[in-house]
């Protein structure tokens, strides 16, 4: 019984849970809106790229910081495929090797497209929801994002892209950050200073994730990249920049978008089987324990995207004491059912969870038999891309942050100034 009922499910495409027919790397169907701006931010005059989803709902909003001496044209292709997938996101050109003062800029580039979104007329008006924040940076730029996160507590998360530290400033501020950070790291070599990459994770004491891409150069990361960097650092190559993609689409996904199904690449099962991965390691990984960290009717959830609204989730609380009392407040869903190893309170919609159970069955059924193998390329002929949308489930346990709320001024957390660098 359990061979013909797995046969039927690998035999029939349509059949398959929509996880499996999609990868982080896919684009999402949203329409983008591509922008120029010069503008005064943070004490400077600073150019930048401005990629935006064609949608009425409030987006994650996250900034792409480029490597030294390159441009905010190297982030060109990260910003088109997250605004394509839900994010408003910024390319600023970053002057010079003030490390930190290249963190601070980020930081105002993120208020200031929090200030835009909030006056009419602006193309990002209404776009932009100030209470999901991340920062993804190569090399420098990975370096200067990291130390932006550090003196910003409205920073939900951050992803290094071979990120290049200097003068160990990096691995001295890192160890008072508390939110995810995900290093995704080139083979060691010159132009990344014999990947002192490894030694930023070894400092961090958060949440984080490291992984080296196989045979990867320190070019995969840009997208686009160009000769230049192919002479000095080695030639870049489409495959091996799918990693980088995946897995930081996949860490800002989780945690920006509360998007289900995802655990498996941060450090989980489907990272560990990835062939182009190695020397994975992690800490507080999988993210289950970070809970949900946005509103579930963010618009790049699904890949074809109906205009229906769902309840809203609220942001992480990295860090929260363990012990946090349930949401007491009036209409909290009591019999909301906790979901993933640490008990998280948000779940799937009863109405949008459909074949996630049958995903389930799948891999049961795999791993009594021990029969199934299906290959990416073959997941990905047998279909488009498509998601759930996580509904809010207004308890909470430790660890754990997708309390229903009402959307509104966002609540300040204080700013610390530990372990910021000078």
């Amino acid at each position: 019984m359990r061979a013909a009922t797995l046969a039927i499910l690998l035999l029939v495409p349509s059949l398959w849970p929509r996880a499996l027919l999609a990868l982080p790397e896919d684009p999402g169907a949203l329409p983008i809106q591509e922008l120029t701006r010069q503008e005064s931010i943070g004490g400077r005059t600073l150019s930048f790229d401005l990629y935006v989803p064609v949608t009425s709902k409030p987006c994650p909003i996250v900034t792409l910081a480029h490597g030294f001496a390159r441009s905010r044209v190297m982030m060109r292709d990260w910003g088109k495929l997250l605004a394509s997938r839900g994010y408003v996101a910024a390319a600023p050109d970053l002057p010079g090797a003030d490390h930190p003062g290249n963190g601070k800029l980020l930081s105002a580039l993120l208020e200031w497209l929090v200030t835009e979104s909030q006056k009419a007329g602006s193309p990002l008006a209404g776009r932009v929801d100030p209470a999901r924040r991340g920062v993804v940076g190569h090399s420098a730029g990975g370096l200067a994002s990291l130390l932006a996160a550090t003196t910003d507590s409205t920073i939900d998360v951050v992803v290094g892209l071979d990120p290049v530290d200097v003068g160990d400033q990096g691995k001295k501020a890192v160890p008072a950050l508390k939110v995810p950070v995900t290093v995704l790291r080139a083979t060691p070599g010159t132009c990344n200073d014999s990947g002192n990459a490894q030694a930023l994770y070894a400092a961090l004491t958060g949440p984080a994730l490291s992984l080296e891409v196989k045979a990867a150069t320190h070019c995969d990361p840009e997208w686009p990249s160009d000769p230049f960097c192919s002479l000095l650092c080695g030639a870049s190559d489409d495959t091996r920049r799918s990693r980088f993609v995946r897995y930081a689409v996949a860490t800002l996904d989780h945690v920006l978008l509360c998007a289900p199904g995802l655990a498996a690449w941060l450090g989980g099962a489907s990272a560990g089987s990835d062939t182009l991965i190695q020397k994975l390691e992690s800490k507080s990984y999988p993210p289950a324990s970070l809970g949900c960290a946005t509103a579930a009717d963010a618009p790049g959830l699904e890949a074809a995207r109906k205009d229906a609204g769902a309840p809203e989730a609220g942001r992480h609380e990295a860090g929260r004491e363990s012990g946090a009392a349930a949401d007491s407040r009036p209409g909290a869903d009591a019999a909301a059912a906790p979901v993933g190893d640490e008990g998280c309170s948000c779940r799937i919609g009863a109405a949008e969870g459909e074949g996630l159970g049958l995903l389930a069955l799948l891999l049961a059924l795999a791993a009594a038999s021990g029969a199934l193998s299906v290959g990416e390329d073959a997941a990905r002929r047998s279909g488009g891309p498509g998601r759930s949308r996580r509904a809010c489930a207004p308890r909470r346990r430790p660890g754990c942050g997708c309390p229903c709320r009402s959307r509104g001024p966002r609540a300040r957390r204080p700013r610390s100034r530990r372990g910021a660098a000078r």
